[in-house]
């Protein structure tokens, strides 16, 4: 489980923030508790940065009215942060079997094979084995 540092101070900054804070300084984590509906060790340990909150995150985030980032990282997420890498937009990929005005051959003819063979192995860069290879010339002699 991995241990994030200073996950307390701001759990304690946001008990502050809501209200939940004894006179003496601290946060009142027994109150929170019985409010929320939390078990006050787990808390405990929460906020002495003993463990962090990996399987209530989102629940707690939600209570103390704040983003899981904010808890775990210290800042708010970036709404609209522009991603770095940009996509290139996808091109149609070209119908097999050349011309549109072409007859159409019935499913699962061989040439068809052939070239659904083909055609995965050009788009996806998958090496042809040697078996597939010899599949694809005893293929293409048959429909010749």
């Amino acid at each position: 489980m991995p241990l994030f540092r200073g996950v307390g101070e701001r759990i304690a900054e946001r008990l502050q923030a809501l209200g939940y804070w004894r006179l003496d300084g601290k946060p009142n984590v027994r109150k929170f508790c019985e409010d929320k509906r939390y078990d006050k060790t787990t808390v405990y340990y929460w906020l002495a940065d003993r463990s962090t909150p990996t399987k209530e995150l989102e629940r707690l985030a939600r209570d103390l009215k704040t983003t899981p980032a904010f808890l775990i990282f210290g800042h708010e997420e970036a709404e609209t942060t522009p991603s770095r890498r940009r996509r290139k937009p996808r091109r149609p990929v070209p119908i097999a079997g050349g011309s549109a005005q072409a007859e159409p051959r019935p499913a699962g003819s061989e040439p068809d094979k052939v070239r659904l063979i083909g055609s995965y192995a050009r788009r996806r860069h998958v090496r042809v084995t040697a078996a597939a290879a010899g599949f694809r010339r005893r293929l293409t002699a048959r429909a010749a």
